[in-house]
């Protein structure tokens, strides 16, 4: 199954399953590059479900669950080279990183001055870091449709 899912939600048959596995997604794109020099893209904003030579080594299906309009593109090669040119050309390519972004990144939690106090720790020791991935918490609370989640501290500082 193709779709935009946090870490898995819906992958399970139940809307409250968080479980991402190895096809957890934030950028599905339904698009299949065949080892023949061709390539094949579903241009759909809706769920696909993707059967590549899984059933049948002989034959890849795609199916746009809810769509009234099927959109799609074969991109002829010759070579996979060309085939991933070619759809790059068609959909667009991503644009590098910001600098920061190849820096390493710091992870901490305990509160502004904790993270503030690690951070200056950082800096006296001449250690470059890109970024803070600050997730405070204070513990477990129940999801109002069932489950846990994690309680955050939502306090700006």
């Amino acid at each position: 199954t193709l779709l935009v899912s946090e870490q898995g939600i819906g992958r399970e048959g139940t809307v409250w399953s968080f479980s991402g596995n190895e096809h957890t997604t934030y950028f599905p794109m339904p698009w299949y590059l065949d080892a023949r020099g061709f390539g094949v893209l579903l241009e759909s904003d809706y769920r696909v479900e993707a059967d590549i030579c899984s059933s049948n080594p002989q034959r890849a299906e795609l199916e746009v669950v809810g769509d009234s309009e099927l959109r799609w593109r074969v991109f002829a090669g010759p070579t996979p080279k060309d085939v991933i040119r070619q759809l790059g050309d068609h959909v667009g390519r991503p644009t590098a990183p910001p600098d920061w972004a190849f820096l390493p990144w710091m992870c901490t939690q305990g509160g502004p001055d904790a993270d503030l106090t690690r951070l200056a720790a950082m800096q006296a020791a001449n250690v470059s870091v890109g970024s803070l991935w600050v997730q405070d918490w204070t513990g477990e609370r129940e999801n109002a449709g069932g489950g846990y989640g994690v309680q955050y501290r939502w306090n700006a500082h």
